[in-house]
This record gives C-alpha cells, structure tokens and sequence, in this order.
C-alpha cells in the first residue's frame, strides 16, 4: 500500500495526466520545437514525468533530467533538487542553498544558488495573457570566490510562475562567457496545459 503524496506548504496539488506543452526556442542555434512535460506518476515524494526524462520532487525542483542531443545523452542528477519554483509563491521570498550535481558524463560539482519572488506582473504568452509571479533564479560554481559581483555566476532563470497553471508559463534562462557577459541560451513559453480534476 502506498502512502499518499503530500505536496509542501502553498505548492499546488498535481495530479497523473497533468500536462503543460511550450514552445521551446534554442536562442543559440534560432531553432524552435514542442516539449510536453506530461505527469506520468505521482509518488509519496516525487512527479515523474512521460519518457522517464525528467522527474521532480513534490515542490517541482527538479531532481533528474535527461536531454537527448543528435550525439549523445546527457544525464544530470540534483541533490537535494534543483530548485525552479518557490512555495508558497509570495513577492520578497527567497531562497539560497548548494546542490550538487551528478552526470553520466563524469561530471560532479556543486552550485550554489540563490532564487527570489521579485514581483507579480502581467505576462503575455500563446496560451494566453496571465497575472503570474516573476522570479529570478542565479547559479554559480560553488568553489569560486565571490570577490568580484558575478566572478563564478554560470547562469540566470527567468521565471513566470501562474498558480492557476500550477507550473510557470514563461521561462528565460541565459548563461555567462568568460568576460561575465550575459549570453541568451532558450526561452519557453506556454502553449496550452491540462489540469485533471
């Protein structure tokens, strides 16, 4: 007998068959393609998601995540989960932390991240105009030293989260070259999403 899923404090209450589709655009190659993150299982303390590429725990920080490109297959454990959403969603919460990273590669580090509730604000996306909580969320290498601002920064998220989607409708992410300049890396948008009652 399996114990039922108990979501964290203000995280919405998902359901197996849930299923958000976006608009994928690689901003470094101009190539655009369809993703559906389709809740395939709710576990007592995780979602696993269609395709076995991608799971999260109960509060959506992502604990695994396979990306398949035409050479090879890279997969990335997190402990203890990779942040994307703050719960409850609430403007002026924040959180920071380390998390470390596993890969099929070989690769193993730890990031440290710091993830904020800036503000609500209308977002428009081809699923439709929202009012959502807009995000942001930083990572860096944990061994670098933070005496110069962004030294160590690797990454930026921008996230619009909606909580009658229950998941974010809009997502920015962009990495950092070596002169600590910001670099576009994708973008998601909402295209349309099923909720099970």
């Amino acid at each position: 007998n399996v114990p039922p899923a108990v979501f964290p404090a203000g995280a919405p209450v998902l359901r197996a068959g849930d299923n958000w589709t976006y608009r994928h655009t690689d901003l470094k190659k101009n190539t655009t393609r369809e993703v559906t993150n389709h809740i395939e299982e709710v576990l007592p303390d995780r979602l696993r998601f269609r395709g076995d590429n991608y799971v999260t725990d109960l509060g959506q920080n992502v604990l695994y995540d396979r990306v398949k490109t035409n050479d090879k297959v890279v997969e990335a454990r997190f402990e203890p989960g990779m942040p994307l959403m703050l719960f409850p969603q609430r403007v002026g919460e924040s959180k920071s932390g380390t998390i470390l990273v596993t890969r099929n590669d070989g690769g193993t580090f730890e990031q440290r991240y710091e993830m904020k509730v800036l503000r609500k604000e209308k977002v428009t996306v081809p699923a439709g105009t929202f009012e959502a909580f807009y995000s942001e969320r930083e990572l860096a290498l944990r061994n670098q030293a933070q005496g110069s601002a962004k030294s160590g920064l690797q990454s930026r998220l921008r996230l619009w989260y909606v909580p009658e989607v229950k998941r974010f409708v809009k997502v920015e992410s962009e990495g950092f070259d070596s002169s600590g300049k910001a670099v576009p890396v994708y973008k998601r948008e909402l295209l349309s999403f099923q909720l099970n009652p």
